[in-house]
């Protein structure tokens, strides 16, 4: 859809080359998950490795039971866990599937070491899991898995608050920022340290041994790809015109009624430069006599005017501003989630559409 060059935002651009191209911003920060999670050989072999344990678990009913029993077994009042797929339509799969494994760490290990010893006969269960063992239980595992955790704890609130009906533009674009701040901060030596003593933590209370790093590696050049991200996807030229369109929305509106310097300094900068065009019409600096005459009579009906006609004839830019304020949302979240209802209800009316009880 978004079609920049070929698509359905070019041919909007050729009628209107002034229209701006606004994103979903949920999507939008799903693929920098996905980006984000593919950046590195480290991180491709840990969310590979989390697909992998999920289809060697999830494909045999056996190896269901033994996962959720040894959960039982551990924590009997605890919830069961099941292990989640890495790439679902699901917002924030990559997570969940994260956090399902760290916490159920232990238990992961039990039940591959148990799929080894009961499934001797079946060579490739036996190579997979011993393979995810000798994978899970070394700390460039635990180092990757520990840092995308805290990443995904700064990126999940932010998620679920763009899936949200009252969320307007403004408030996306200052979560954006704090988040680009949030991961900053992550880069200094500081939470380097904190993310260390993190894994130490959790490998120290963990009943396995742990490979450890190579102590010589490779030095590779490191990209910022969490925030490259987000300012690829997210500070286009349009942002900051989307923010000044968000000003005009009612809850704004009310809250800068009640406090003025609540509106930002540079308020309406962006908007009133590439949206107002001064008039194509001409002054004529010599006016007739008749004209003078008249002004008073023509102030007289630009008053009335005014208070006769509605907003849209008086001010048809801020008119329009406001149309766009009150009807652009953040995501699409809301409607795709009304068309998979619709979707299920389909499919269920389609399956028991021959049954005689529709016949009656």
């Amino acid at each position: 859809m978004r079609g920049e060059y070929e698509g359905l935002q070019a041919l909007i651009r050729e009628i209107n080359p002034a229209a701006i191209y606004t994103w979903c911003y949920a999507h939008r920060l799903s693929l920098v998950v996905v980006q984000m999670s593919s950046c590195s050989a480290n991180a491709v072999d840990t969310f590979g490795n989390l697909e992998q344990l999920y289809a060697l678990i999830s494909n045999s009913k056996k190896r269901v039971a033994i996962y959720e029993n040894m959960q039982k077994e551990r924590n009997p009042k605890a919830r069961v866990h099941r292990l989640k797929r890495v790439e679902t339509t699901r917002w924030m799969s990559y997570s969940s599937a994260l956090n399902t494994v760290l916490l159920t760490y232990d238990i992961v290990i039990n039940t591959l070491e148990q799929i080894k010893i009961t499934e001797n006969a079946d060579f490739k269960a036996r190579s997979k899991a011993t393979g995810l063992i000798d994978f899970f239980l070394s700390e460039r595992f635990v180092l990757t898995a520990i840092c995308y955790k805290n990443l995904f704890n700064i990126l999940d609130p932010v998620t679920k608050m763009f899936q949200s009906q009252d969320i307007d533009l403004l408030g996306a674009v200052n979560s954006l920022q704090a988040v680009s701040s949030s991961i900053k901060r992550l880069r200094s030596d500081d939470a380097f340290n904190d993310l260390c003593n993190e894994a130490t933590k959790f490998m120290n209370k963990s009943e396995f041994t742990f490979t450890s790093l190579p102590i010589q590696r490779s030095r590779k050049n490191k990209l910022l790809s969490a925030i490259t991200c987000i300012e690829e996807r997210f500070h286009s030229k349009s942002q900051e015109l989307l923010k000044d369109i968000s000003l005009f929305s009612v809850s704004v509106l009310k809250k800068t009624k009640s406090d003025p310097n609540t509106l930002p300094n540079d308020a309406f900068n962006k908007f009133c430069s590439q949206c107002l065009h001064p008039s194509s019409a001409t002054i004529d600096n010599k006016e007739s006599s008749s004209d003078l005459e008249d002004s008073d009579e023509e102030e007289e009906k630009e008053d009335t005017v005014c208070h006769t006609s509605g907003l849209q004839s008086i001010f048809p830019t801020l008119y329009m501003a406001l149309q766009i304020a009150c009807t652009l949302p953040v995501s699409s979240t809301t409607p795709e989630r009304t068309f998979s209802k619709l979707k299920i209800v389909k499919n269920r009316l389609r399956t028991t559409i021959s049954q005689d009880r529709l016949e009656q």
